[in-house]
């Protein structure tokens, strides 16, 4: 038998033991979803006012008299896998009646906050607009996360900005600006822009972070 023949045998050979090998599918990355351990309202015309743990996210403006008034939000995720390669905001809304509404705005800016000695919250360490500032100066935005249109929908999930992963993610929420057009809008003249997100205890309302590992 020539060279050349035996070559010939040997790559089919080989070919057909290639095929005959079994294929496994890639292997789908481990998910889990991370629950707000605290959310903190606050208030960017009121340097030390705060509310602590308050069990929801509300996002407003206000304006009275020409006065404007701003609520701003402060959620810390905590307890997020040391091991986590990737971090995505999301949110999720229920079939229960009261947990989410939205009026006039549904944009919100997502400002990841620097997380080292961030306060813990009072009495001890109250957590204002004054006592986040230096946090926030060192923050970066992450992109917007859109609450338009999802009232009475079907309760499910949405996605948000991609995230910086850490055992602890802090971020401050604001509800984009109005417009004067806004503001202005006879079919919501009546209603404060606003987005109000309740983190029910089942887990089936609420901002999250998804991690994958």
């Amino acid at each position: 038998m020539s060279f050349a023949t035996k070559s010939f045998f040997l790559l089919a050979g080989l070919t057909s033991l290639s095929l005959a090998l079994p294929t496994y599918p890639d292997a789908q990355p481990a998910t889990a979803a991370v629950f707000t351990s605290k959310q903190y309202n606050i208030y960017p015309r009121i340097a030390n006012s705060a509310e602590d743990l308050v069990p929801h996210m509300d996002l407003k403006w206000s304006r009275d008299a020409g006065k404007v008034e701003v609520t701003q939000s402060i959620v810390v995720f905590s307890g997020v896998p040391a091991e986590a390669k990737t971090c995505r905001l999301k949110w999720r809304q229920s079939d229960t009646p009261g947990l989410f509404s939205q009026a006039v705005v549904g944009s919100v800016t997502v400002l990841q906050v620097a997380d080292d000695d961030f306060p813990t919250g009072a009495p001890a360490q109250p957590v204002t607009r004054e006592s986040t500032q230096a946090h926030v100066d060192l923050g970066l935005v992450r992109g917007t996360i859109n609450f338009e249109n999802w009232v009475g929908a079907p309760g499910q999930s949405h996605n948000g900005p991609q995230l910086s992963c850490g055992e602890k993610i802090v971020l401050r929420l604001t509800l984009d600006e109005p417009t004067e057009l806004q503001w202005a809008n006879p079919a919501t003249a009546t209603d404060d822009p606003r987005v109000f997100l309740v983190t029910d205890l089942d887990e089936q309302s609420g901002l999250y972070v998804e991690v994958t590992y």
